[in-house]
């Protein structure tokens, strides 16, 4: 993951997040989201998101327009980032979890489990090569 302060549009995003990772602090609850009607870790042991552009005026909010991959699953997914001290990013996004597939049979609609689903994510920018 990349960002150039000097030319903010320019940046790079390729994050994989390793789905059997997931932790709720409820051990049932995160078998049941690994599980086939969920993010089915066993088909798609992964999620990914890929961006190459940004809309930034070096300072602010950072708009990222990408794409997340999940479940087989590919849609485009915005992010808004603001970076903090030193290389560090904090992100979030709201997806529809059905849009990916995510909550199969009893959980496919947003009566019990809301359908809207914010996405937090905290990234450290990685140095460009010279």
């Amino acid at each position: 993951m990349s960002l150039d302060r000097q030319h903010p549009q320019i940046c790079r995003f390729d994050v994989r997040i390793k789905l059997d990772s997931v932790h709720t602090g409820n051990p049932t609850g995160d078998r049941q989201l690994q599980s086939a009607a969920f993010f089915d870790v066993a088909a798609h042991p992964e999620a990914r998101y890929r961006a190459d552009r940004c809309r930034w005026n070096g300072k602010g909010p950072i708009d990222v327009q990408g794409f997340l991959t999940l479940r087989g699953v590919k849609k485009p997914v915005p992010l808004t980032a603001t970076l903090k001290a030193g290389d560090e990013l904090s992100a979030t996004a709201t997806v529809n979890r059905l849009d990916f597939g995510v909550g199969q049979d009893q959980w496919s609609n947003g009566a019990v489990i809301s359908a809207k689903v914010g996405i937090k994510a905290h990234l450290k920018l990685a140095k460009a090569p010279h």
